[in-house]
């Protein structure tokens, strides 16, 4: 059932509960941080157990098909499209001093 992906590259925010999990293994979310990336602002996924699940709550092995971080994909990203993803995430930090007219 559904789509074999053999990688899945994804993107954050500030809101980085799961590319800290993949750096120390601890699953802990925060309060959400609003940006103006909003529809990243998720700090607690509901469907993350349900990831867990589908890899028998073994760390190693999700973390071998999940790529947290990619300079490459960065790099792809700026070369084929001329969006730079670390100026963006700057920002996102500047979310309060952004005048929406």
């Amino acid at each position: 059932m559904g789509l074999n992906v053999n990688n899945f590259i994804a993107a954050t925010n500030i809101n980085d509960t799961i590319p800290r999990y993949f750096k120390t293994g601890k699953y802990t979310p925060k309060k959400t941080i609003r940006t103006i990336s909003n529809a990243m602002d998720v700090s607690d996924p509901n469907n993350f157990p349900r990831i867990e699940h589908i890899f028998d709550n073994n760390f190693q092995a999700l973390k071998n098909k999940i790529r947290a971080e990619s300079k490459d994909a960065v790099k792809f990203i700026y070369d084929e499209f001329g969006i730079d993803l670390k100026e963006r995430e700057l920002m996102s930090k500047f979310r309060g001093h952004i005048s929406n007219d």
